[in-house]
Formats: C-alpha cells, sequence, structure tokens
C-alpha cells in the first residue's frame, strides 16, 4: 500500500480563450474540510448548507493559479492569496467565467475520484480473501 498522505501536486486545466487555470490535483484532509467549512452557514444550529456558497468553495478549495488578465490585458495575480482573498477576486468574475472554471474543476475532481475508486477495486481484488 503506497503513503497515506496526499502528494502536492498540480494540474493545468485549459479553459476557454487559450487560459488555463492551475489546480490541486487532490485536496488534504485540511484542504477538504476547509473547503466544506465554507460550504456551511456561519452561527446556524443545527449545520445548513448554504447552497449558494458550495460552488465557490470547491472554486477557492482547489484553484492555485491562472493566466486570467484584467480589461488592461494585466495578468491578475492570484497565487498565494488566502483563501478568503481567493474568493473576493473570483466573485469579481462574471458568470459565465465562474462557472466554466467550476465546471473545469468538477470534471477534473470527478475523473481523479474515478480512478481512485478503481485502484481501490484493484487492490482489494489482489488482496481479498477466500470465503473457503
Amino acid at each position: 500500500m503506497g503513503s497515506r498522505f496526499v502528494r502536492p501536486e498540480t494540474v493545468t486545466l485549459p479553459i476557454s480563450d487559450g487560459d488555463t487555470i492551475m489546480i490541486r490535483r487532490r485536496l488534504t484532509n485540511g484542504e477538504r474540510r476547509a473547503m466544506f467549512a465554507r460550504m456551511y452557514k456561519a452561527g446556524v444550529t443545527p449545520l445548513q448548507v448554504d447552497t449558494l456558497a458550495t460552488g465557490l468553495a470547491v472554486v477557492v478549495a482547489y484553484l492555485l493559479d491562472w493566466t486570467l488578465t484584467d480589461d488592461d490585458g494585466a495578468r491578475v495575480p492570484i497565487r498565494g492569496l488566502t483563501g478568503d482573498e481567493l474568493a473576493v477576486v473570483v466573485d469579481g468574475l462574471d458568470w459565465d467565467s465562474f462557472v466554466e472554471i467550476k465546471t473545469a474543476i468538477e470534471t477534473h475532481v470527478a475523473a481523479v475520484d474515478a480512478d481512485l475508486d478503481l485502484e481501490k477495486k484493484i487492490l482489494i481484488g489482489a488482496t481479498g480473501s477466500s470465503a473457503i
């Protein structure tokens, strides 16, 4: 069995107009918890998911950098921003661009999850015990 720790790997995904986004390949436990924390309404008991915050939470959790530029053609820097700072910048995007980035990330996450599920099935099949 391999390491139980998430390797800090990145993936660069193309989006429209020749732009790209750089994202985390996988989230660590802490990054995933922070993502889920962004999805809940603050100060509400019992916990309630803020459905308007779920997409932004996913984007903020995965997005590391991009090639997007402002109206003057200058690259908009996001590398190294805190989650809250990144959320402010992402909220400045037009809706279609946000959805495009979110969809690219969600497609990537689904593919990685499918690969991990397949690896688990193969490992279980290789090490499974006989019921005899």
